[in-house]
């Protein structure tokens, strides 16, 4: 071998050292700085836009002082996501008391965003259920869109109304999360529930699933004590095939416009579509979104002969077989005579 090319392979030789050298103290340095702790002391919200880039977002950790050296994350980041195939995303994350830098980056390009948590209790009217969401941080509402505007987006060309269609449950929601988003989900979850008691039912008067949610959201008004849905379902049931009406207070409620919360006579005498003092059979819709428990009540209702109740005013109720059994219950329990 010439001396030129000895040279050569040697000078080669050394820069490729010096090259294993150089990425070798960038490796170690790439993996002390990635574990370097947030300076956090306590739990923390960050908001990483569409469209934001890495130097706003590493300049925006710098200026909150999360972060010591917006360059250094600049290029850990664009290093981080050149070796993971990966990138951040957009999204409201939580920051933590002694989470590294490495930590917060693999969460940033995972997406694994806040899940706030948003509950609908039973008993809720449409109304309600948009009222309660958009109180909530973070979703966005469908403005100008009524409910039925709503239930048609979800599902085309639905006769049904809106009201008690969607399921009283948890949901969780991401910021941004529109309310057609949540209305949607719990609408999926009412339908399949509301099949599979439907599969399950007993013998019933109820002639379709539809029924089944409007008498449903009846009797979980009307419930005081869990441990009486079926029993109470067993009145309005035995009504419903005795042909009798229903004499709900809640009902009639549902149908006075801007209700004061003082039911009155002249209320029980006004003929509306939901006066079930005044009307015989179903009202036209839910009057809310019951639960599993009473959607199941109305199929399997307890076996009785009673036709009336009333509250004790303590939440239980007093049930009757007969009208002069009832006036009894009332004068001693609402009015408080012998």
């Amino acid at each position: 071998m010439s001396v030129m090319k000895q040279r050569l392979l040697g000078t080669g030789l050394v820069s490729l050292s010096i090259l294993a050298v150089g990425l070798g103290t960038a490796m170690i340095l790439f993996g002390q700085y990635a574990r370097q702790p947030l300076n956090v002391e306590n739990d923390g919200v960050i908001h990483i836009t569409p469209g934001m880039s890495v130097t706003h977002l590493a300049k925006g950790l710098s200026e909150k002082e999360i972060i010591s050296s917006s360059d250094s994350f600049y290029y850990y980041v664009r290093v981080a996501n050149w070796v993971d195939d990966s990138s951040i995303k957009a999204g409201e994350y939580e920051v933590r008391p002694g989470e590294t830098v490495g930590e917060a980056v693999i969460r940033f390009q995972a997406g694994d965003v806040i899940q706030h948590r948003l509950t609908f209790p039973e008993g809720l009217t449409i109304s309600q259920w948009r009222d309660h969401m958009r109180a909530q941080p973070g979703i966005v509402a469908t403005k100008h869109a009524t409910d039925m505007d709503l239930m048609r987006a979800i599902e085309p060309g639905i006769d049904y109304a809106p009201e008690g269609m969607f399921y009283p449950d948890t949901y969780y929601y991401r910021r941004g999360d529109s309310e057609l988003s949540v209305l949607r989900r719990a609408y999926l979850r009412m339908k399949s529930v509301l099949s599979e008691e439907w599969q399950n039912r007993g013998e019933t008067p109820l002639a379709t699933a539809y029924e089944t949610l409007i008498l449903a959201s009846i009797v979980e008004k009307e419930t005081g004590l869990s441990s009486e849905r079926k029993m109470i379902a067993s009145v309005f049931v035995n009504r419903l095939r005795q042909g009798q009406r229903l004499e709900s207070d809640p009902t009639v409620i549902y149908g006075i416009p801007d209700f004061d919360g003082d039911i009155t006579r002249q209320h029980l005498r006004t003929t509306t579509p939901y006066n079930t003092y005044r009307r015989h059979g179903l009202p036209p819709t839910p009057i809310c979104s019951p639960g599993r428990a009473a959607i199941n009540a109305v199929l399997n209702p307890a076996l009785s002969d009673y036709f009336y109740f009333v509250s004790r005013g303590d939440g239980s109720s007093q049930f009757s077989r007969t009208l002069e059994e009832h006036q009894a219950a009332v004068r001693r329990y609402q009015l408080g005579t012998p």
